[in-house]
C-alpha cells in the first residue's frame, strides 16, 4: 500500500507542477444535460495558478475570459461542481485513480497538506479493510473499486467548520463543544444541514503547520480507539470533510468536519 502511495504522490506532483506555475491547464466542462445526451465534452482552458478567487465569502474559479466556471469541471487531480453563478460546491477525486489525496483549490497551503495526509490515511484503512476491492481491479472502466477510498469535500461544511473555528478561537472549546454553539450535531441541526448524520470534529490547536496537525489529530483518534474499539474514529468511516484554519499569535489552529 506505501509504494501505490509513492506512485501516486510522484504522478500528481508532476500534474500539479505544471498547474501551479500558471501554465494553461485543460479542463473538461460537462455540459449539463445536453451533454450527457449528446456524449459530448465542451474542453476550455484555466490558468488554475489565478482561477481560484474568493469574492464575497464564496470560491469562484474563472477562466481565462474572466467568467466563473459552472457545472462539473476536471481540474487537474479532481472534479469540482459549481453552482449556475458559479459558486464552489463540492470537490472530490477522479474515480478510478484510488481515491486518497487531490488538490482542492480553495484550500491555503496548511490546509492542503493537512487534507492530503489525511485522505492518505483514509485510502490506506479502506483498503487495508477492503484489499480485494484493489487487487482485483486490472485498470476496467469500473470506478467502484475506490467509491469511498477519499473524502468528499463541500463547500457547506467549510463554511461550518469556519463559524465553529471562529467560536472556539473567541469564545472556547471543551468536550467537543464550542460556547454559544453546542457540540457539531447540536450546530449542524442549527443550520438544517445532515443533522442526523454520524459526524467527528477535531479541533487541532496551535499548530506549526499542516503536518504538526495531522500529527495532533492521529494521536487524538490513536487514544480515542484505545479507549473504545469503534469505528467511528477512524477516517474511513467518513466520507465528506470541511475544514477551515485561522492563525494567531504565530500558531494556526485547525478545524476538521467529518460526516458519515
Amino acid at each position: 500500500m506505501k509504494d501505490r502511495w509513492k506512485k501516486n504522490t510522484v504522478k500528481l506532483a508532476a500534474g500539479a507542477l505544471a498547474f501551479g506555475l500558471g501554465a494553461a491547464a485543460p479542463v473538461t466542462a460537462l455540459a449539463g444535460p445536453a451533454a450527457a445526451e449528446s456524449s459530448q465534452t465542451v474542453v476550455s482552458t484555466v490558468p488554475a495558478a489565478c482561477g481560484w478567487q474568493k469574492i464575497a465569502d464564496s470560491w469562484y474559479c474563472l477562466g481565462p475570459d474572466g467568467m466563473p466556471c459552472t457545472g462539473e469541471q476536471t481540474l487537474g487531480d479532481s472534479i469540482c461542481r459549481f453552482s449556475e453563478d458559479g459558486v464552489f460546491e463540492e470537490a472530490r477525486w477522479i474515480p478510478g485513480t484510488g481515491g486518497g489525496p487531490y488538490t482542492v483549490g480553495c484550500f491555503e497551503a496548511e490546509e492542503q497538506a493537512l487534507f492530503d495526509r489525511l485522505s492518505e490515511e483514509k485510502a490506506e484503512e479502506y483498503f487495508d479493510l477492503h484489499p480485494d476491492r484493489e487487487e482485483d481491479y486490472a485498470g476496467d472502466t469500473r470506478t467502484s473499486y475506490d467509491r469511498y477510498a477519499g473524502f468528499f469535500v463541500e463547500d457547506a461544511l467549510n463554511r461550518a467548520a469556519a463559524a465553529r473555528l471562529s467560536g472556539a478561537m473567541e469564545n472556547g472549546y471543551a468536550d467537543g463543544k464550542v460556547y454559544g454553539q453546542g457540540e457539531l450535531s447540536d450546530y449542524l441541526a442549527s443550520i438544517s444541514y445532515r443533522s442526523r448524520a454520524s459526524c467527528l470534529e477535531l479541533y487541532l490547536r496551535s499548530c506549526q503547520d499542516g503536518e504538526e496537525a495531522y500529527e495532533k489529530a492521529a494521536e487524538w483518534l490513536d487514544r480515542k480507539r484505545e479507549k473504545k474499539d469503534d469505528r467511528k474514529y477512524t477516517l474511513e468511516y467518513y466520507r465528506y470533510l470541511g475544514m477551515a484554519s485561522a492563525e494567531k499569535e504565530g500558531k494556526r489552529s485547525f478545524l476538521v468536519i467529518l460526516l458519515r
